[in-house]
């Protein structure tokens, strides 16, 4: 019984990694972006596809079940993305690959300029967030048209990080319904 409140209380700081793996292929007209969610690198807890459509953005999480976000209903989530303001990304690795068919230029020209972008992203995140990995890399293909983006990131929080969230959005919810 002595232990139960140092062992409870190490378990709520314990740090929680999830990495999100993600694809955006776009081919033709077709774009498709999938993704896998993945609990301290092994444990597989969610994966599935998203796709947007003129309703808009579906997400399907198993096979023939998804759900619907609305466009207009997704600009209205971003005030309430505070709460998570806590969480921390640790890295994000993005491979950019830019497919071409005869014409160089434009994607040597768009390869430049996500390269300076990348630059000045880094520089940025470098003096707010020195503990934050970053990296990018543009790939062109010769054969046929395309661009596809692959990423890794790594989002580090706790069981109290959790809490706390949880806690801000019951407050935020409160004060909406007064107000």
């Amino acid at each position: 019984m002595l232990y139960a409140i140092p062992i409870s209380f190490a378990f709520l700081i314990m740090p929680i990694f999830i990495s999100v793996n993600f694809v955006l292929k776009t081919e033709g007209k077709e774009k498709r972006l999938c993704f896998c969610v993945i609990l301290f690198g092994f444990i597989n807890i969610f994966s599935g596809y998203a796709e947007t459509k003129k309703e808009g953005i579906y997400v399907h999480y198993k096979t023939k079940k998804a759900f619907l976000i609305k466009y207009f209903s997704a600009m209205k989530m971003r005030g309430g993305l505070k709460p998570f303001n806590d969480y921390h990304i640790l890295r994000l690795r993005l491979i950019t690959e830019i497919g071409f068919n005869d014409e160089i230029i434009l994607p040597m020209i768009a390869a430049n300029f996500l390269n300076q972008i990348n630059n000045l992203f880094y520089i940025f995140l470098m003096n707010n967030k020195p503990y934050f990995n970053f990296n990018h890399d543009v790939n062109l293909i010769e054969g046929e048209k395309f661009l596809n983006i692959l990423g890794k990131t790594t989002i580090v929080f706790n069981i109290l990080t959790v809490i706390l969230s949880v806690i801000k959005i019951i407050i935020g919810k409160i004060k909406n319904e007064k107000s």
